[in-house]
């Protein structure tokens, strides 16, 4: 893939974080993004993995058809970004700044909060579209929906602790 594998990463395990499944799964998207966006941060090329998924491979099938139901979707988004728009936001210089939002984000992913990964999840993928397009201004709207993200992560916190301990008051664990 090159020198978009680090972008197209992101946003497959992005997509996937929306998918609200069971057991680890975040935990282990949120990881993956972490060690996808220092390698962005460090200015790798192209993604770097483990060896043995080198001999990880896809059914033709399933690349057709993926490619086929995704193309509505990334015709969309090709009409809406504008390559290498606010450069400087999408440039060398930076990488080292967007680890921050990036790692912050899938940080939280990992977090088993209910409701809490669609807002992080979404601002990763305006990241990944914004890096895979090096538009800066689709960047600058990651950054504003991880703000928006860490908001309502931190309201989802609070108030789900304050829910939990006026539940426990209520049925007596307290």
């Amino acid at each position: 893939l090159g020198p978009s594998s680090l972008g197209l990463t992101i946003l497959l395990l992005a997509l996937l974080s929306l998918v609200p499944l069971p057991g680890p799964f975040g935990v282990i998207f949120g990881t993956l993004i972490v060690l996808t966006a220092i390698q962005f941060s460090l200015g790798e090329r192209r993604l770097r993995v483990p060896r043995i998924l080198y001999r990880v491979s896809l059914s033709r099938r399933f690349v057709n058809l993926a490619i086929e139901k995704g193309q509505p979707a990334v015709r969309w988004v090709e009409a809406l970004v504008s390559p290498r728009r606010w450069l400087p936001l999408s440039g060398r210089r930076a990488r080292a700044a967007l680890v921050v939002p990036l790692v912050a984000l899938a940080l939280i992913l990992a977090i088993p909060i209910p409701l809490g990964n669609f807002g992080p999840a979404a601002s990763l993928i305006a990241f990944s579209i914004g890096i895979l397009f090096r538009d800066g201004l689709v960047i600058l709207v990651g950054l504003a929906m991880s703000i928006a993200a860490f908001a309502w992560t931190a309201i989802l916190l609070v108030f789900g602790s304050v829910l939990a301990s006026q539940f426990s008051l209520l049925i007596g664990w307290v």
